[in-house]
């Protein structure tokens, strides 16, 4: 892997174990039942899935588990539970059938993309009622430019220049019009944080840079 690759998907391995916290504590306050007893034979699709490592998670839980992403990084080796496939995530939305998904996993994704209605339309098509849309980006004001941009980027070098274009970023406002828009319902927004010196995220009452939330259909 080449060092802007390995720059570039460092920080979201370093994501993982926040995701997976907020996940289940979201899960098991709407569930109410175990993280175990909750994916066994679910279908979950990760888009954008990178190396497949976060998602490999959820097949050792028994769900049924598709990550698609435009680049063939994966690390993970496909089998019955797991499959990680090169191709437009556009193009697979459109082409699967309605009401699919239990879950729906789009990490960093979002502020890349110009497409942001058509991506939430088709979500809305390939979630199952009451399923769950989990997602994490960057919201988009000064501060955020400061921090996520221009010292992530280009001052401390955390990840590659122009990893990020500061008007694709997603700000608060917008992610609850395309909710409304879709009739999908926002269960939490939660700021994160990292920690430059222990090299984690940490949950914070501030959403100002980077943020997760969990979105119900």
């Amino acid at each position: 892997m080449s060092t802007d690759k390995e720059k570039y998907y460092e920080p979201l391995k370093l994501m993982m174990p926040i995701r997976y916290q907020y996940m289940k504590k979201i899960i098991l306050n709407e569930k109410d039942s175990s993280m175990e007893d909750i994916f066994i034979g679910k279908n979950i699709l990760d888009i954008g899935t990178g190396t497949g490592e976060y998602l490999n998670i959820f097949k050792d839980l028994k769900a049924n588990c598709i990550g698609i992403d435009n680049i063939n990084n994966f690390k993970i080796k496909k089998n019955k539970n797991l499959k990680l496939i090169k191709i437009d995530l556009f193009e697979y939305l459109r082409k699967m059938p309605k009401n699919y998904f239990d879950f729906i996993f789009c990490f960093e994704v979002i502020e890349h993309l110009e497409e942001k209605d058509e991506l939430f339309k088709l979500i809305k098509k390939t979630l199952k009622d009451k399923g769950i849309l989990f997602m994490s980006t960057i919201n988009q004001n000064p501060i955020s430019k400061l921090f996520a941009i221009k010292l992530a980027e280009n001052i401390f070098k955390f990840l590659p220049k122009k990893t990020h274009e500061y008007s694709l970023l997603l700000p608060i406002n917008k992610l609850e019009s395309l909710c409304n828009k879709n009739k999908l319902s926002i269960i939490d927004i939660t700021g994160l944080s990292y920690n430059p010196l222990f090299r984690n995220f940490n949950f914070s009452n501030n959403q100002l840079v980077n943020y997760i939330t969990a979105i119900e259909n």
